[in-house]
């Protein structure tokens, strides 16, 4: 009887994990966030020679 118990449980809660990852991966957008800066402007501010921040 025990041993029944623990299969239930184990079958119970592998259900609900997979459940709940179906539910995650159908429920998942894309962000629709479009930055403004890019690879290519970050590169060229980084290797500009003004790349000090001002501490006033």
């Amino acid at each position: 009887m025990k041993e029944l118990e623990k299969t239930k449980r184990i079958s119970i809660a592998a259900t609900l994990f997979i459940l709940a990852v179906l539910i995650g991966l159908l429920t998942y957008k894309r962000p629709k966030n479009i930055y403004a800066i890019n690879t290519a402007t970050t590169l060229e501010k980084v290797t500009s020679e003004n790349f000090f921040v001002t501490l006033n």
